[in-house]
């Protein structure tokens, strides 16, 4: 192998380490990226799920109350259930 050549293999090889560093590089930053989009997207998501879990339960206590005052005259009765049904929706202690 000549002188020449070897220097030249060797060029190459420099080349081509260099392509693939700028490579990783580049791979590396759209990887954070994506990641951070994700990440943004999960947490808009969740909030969501928690919105809509929230509005669910609220729902879910009106229709009770409805349904538990549909037959009943009894407004203590009535009024008890709501305001249990409220605690329990706010997590506060009845």
């Amino acid at each position: 192998m000549k002188n020449s050549d070897f220097v030249l293999e060797i060029e190459t090889y420099k080349k081509a380490r260099r392509r693939d560093k700028e490579a990783r590089l580049v791979a590396e930053t759209l990887l954070e990226d994506k990641t951070r989009e994700l990440y943004v997207t999960h947490e808009e998501l969740k909030k969501k799920y928690n919105e809509l879990e929230r509005y669910s339960s609220e729902l879910e206590l009106f229709l009770s109350i409805a349904k538990l005052s549909e037959g009943t005259l009894n407004l203590d009765k009535v009024l008890h259930f709501f305001v249990n049904a409220v605690c329990k929706l706010e997590k506060w202690p009845a």
